[in-house]
């Protein structure tokens, strides 16, 4: 059983929120597409999650976040800047 921060644990349920599974169903490093199965549409859900709970917009990325590992990482750093 894998051991998430708070901030991890969140992301699992915008995750599962957005692709309608289980946040038992999200792993850290579960690919947004290719692992679990994500469209654009369920994407732009993400995304919007995201913004609601943690004020952070990852629509700026160069590259699409698509593990809650990467996102966790990218909203961490922008909360220490």
């Amino acid at each position: 059983e894998q051991i998430l921060s708070r901030t991890e644990e969140a992301l699992c349920r915008c995750f599962a929120e957005a692709l309608g599974k289980t946040v038992q169903e999200i792993g850290v490093e579960d690919d947004f597409f290719a692992d679990l199965g994500g469209t654009s549409l369920d994407y732009f859900m993400l995304k919007d999650g995201i913004l609601a709970q943690f004020g952070v917009d990852i629509t700026s990325q160069e590259q699409p976040l698509t593990t809650v590992a990467a996102c966790c990482q990218f909203i961490t750093k922008r909360k220490v800047e």
